[in-house]
């Protein structure tokens, strides 16, 4: 649907909730967490595209004399 959005299996069995059938008890959340822990550590692992790398220009702000006065100004 979206690339950005991901659907994970929600499956739980009658034992995951509580009594009133209402909410999630302690085993199915830790379930739940667990599948989506997964999840995300597939997402960080696989990566589609290379970094790009650039080169860093020389820095030259500090070349000559503005420079000594911008040290300066910072140093005090």
């Amino acid at each position: 649907m979206f690339e950005y959005g991901k659907f994970l299996d929600s499956e739980v069995q009658r034992e995951h909730f509580t009594r009133q059938e209402l909410r999630m008890n302690t085993v199915g959340k830790e379930l739940m967490a667990q599948r989506i822990t997964d999840h995300i550590r597939k997402i960080f692992l696989v990566r589609k595209t290379p970094p790009i790398i650039l080169k860093w220009k020389p820095d030259l702000t500090y070349s000559g004399q503005e420079g000594v006065e911008a040290q300066e100004k910072v140093a005090y």
